[in-house]
């Protein structure tokens, strides 16, 4: 066998495993962009605090939900911030209970 190449049998394994892998994480992102668009929907526009009560039992670290709103906002994302136009903590799901959250318009 020539080094760099896969034997036959290896490579019907390793196609194997490629088509039942997925990428790490990727329930998570699929939640919150359904959340952050049922918000939208449903309110006008999307909530920091509304968004993270909805996805409370969906055992998503807060880092991680963190990093997904600085990722998934701002030119050529689904949603843009909404200047001067906050929210407020409303029901102490959030640890910083005095901070108050842009408000994000959801474009698709």
């Amino acid at each position: 066998m020539t080094p760099g190449y896969l034997a036959p049998d290896e490579y019907d394994l390793l196609s194997l495993i490629a088509d039942e892998h997925t990428v790490p994480g990727a329930d998570a992102v699929d939640l919150f962009l359904a959340a952050c668009e049922a918000d939208a929907k449903a309110h006008g526009w999307v909530s920091v605090p509304r968004v993270r009560l909805a996805l409370a039992g969906a055992d998503i670290p807060p880092a991680r939900l963190s990093s997904l709103w600085g990722h998934f906002t701002g030119d050529g994302k689904p949603m843009r911030r909404i200047e001067g136009c906050f929210d407020d903590n409303d029901g102490g799901t959030i640890r910083n209970g005095n901070k108050t959250y842009p408000r994000r318009k959801w474009v698709g």
